[in-house]
């Protein structure tokens, strides 16, 4: 099945205005944009304060039915990675008083509001969702207390309404301004799994991980029931053989070249996705290309 992903935009967008729950910059740090090959003097431009969050809630689900009509199998709610959802969903950059901003409700009202409007196109059995709790990229960090209210309620509310699944991002990503791997790090899948398995969720919610799984560790937390899936996402673009690797017992540590993720160097549609090299397995005690 096919899904399609619903983010909104961040405000790195080489000193583009985009909206925004506040007028705040997210604060970078050196070689952050150089790194997806942006110039070395981009940086996040000031977000131009989003008056009626209502309007945009509207082209979502516009997108939505954009996104049926073309034939994708479904469309996933993005409320990780500093984009719009998460902005408004995070105190780091929501700095509002109205009606969404302040509480945790009200800062999760946006993603939620998204997400029903979806369902109401696709039903619940056709949208997901993405989070990232331990924060970190471009720029999201609430202290630990409030991060795990936070989520705990949104991810509660993304549960009752049905969501086919909900992946967590993990381990932490690098946080822009220190440089340091997450910004409020903590163990998502004790904190936040439980509430897929409460009594009050519906066991129809899937639990996805992505960041970083060997195919071993992958195993072992589909085994012990702590996920229900486990995803490959980066590795897949570095390695387009991931599968054969894996099946053979290949090493399959590499990172994509980042600053292709977007687009190309040469103007070449296979570079940073399809052109990097197969692997070498040891396959009947020799070592053979394939």
């Amino acid at each position: 099945m096919l899904f399609t992903l619903l983010a909104g935009k961040s405000s790195l967008s080489c000193g583009t205005p985009v909206p925004g729950p506040s007028a705040l910059a997210a604060r970078g740090v050196e070689g952050h944009y150089v790194r997806y090959g942006l110039p070395a003097e981009a940086g996040y431009s000031v977000p131009v304060l989003l008056e009626d969050p209502r309007t945009v809630i509207e082209e979502f689900k516009f997108a939505g039915a954009n996104a049926k009509e073309a034939g994708f199998d479904g469309v996933e709610a993005h409320s990780a990675n500093g984009y719009l959802f998460n902005e408004l969903l995070d105190s780091t950059a929501n700095h509002r008083t109205d009606e969404w901003g302040g509480s945790v409700e009200n800062r999760a009202r946006f993603g939620l509001e998204v997400t029903k409007a979806l369902i109401e196109i696709w039903g619940s059995g056709r949208v997901g969702g993405k989070v990232t709790p331990s924060g970190g990229y471009n720029d999201m960090a609430m202290p630990l207390g409030e991060t795990i209210a936070t989520y705990r309620y949104y991810l509660k509310e993304l549960i009752a309404m049905g969501v086919v699944y909900i992946t967590f991002s993990f381990p932490p990503l690098v946080h822009q301004h220190t440089g340091k791997k997450g910004a409020t790090p903590h163990d998502v899948l004790e904190t936040y799994g439980p509430l897929f398995k409460h009594p009050s969720a519906r066991a129809i919610t899937k639990l996805f991980l992505n960041g970083g799984l060997r195919p071993n560790e992958a195993n072992e937390l589909i085994n012990s029931g702590k996920i229900d899936v486990a995803v490959f996402a980066w590795s897949w673009i570095a390695k387009p053989d991931l599968q054969i690797r894996t099946e053979k017992g290949a090493e399959i540590e590499a990172m994509p070249d980042v600053a292709q993720l977007y687009h190309s160097k040469n103007d070449d549609s296979k570079s940073g996705y399809s052109d990097y090299p197969k692997g070498k397995y040891l396959w009947r005690h020799n070592v053979q290309s394939s």
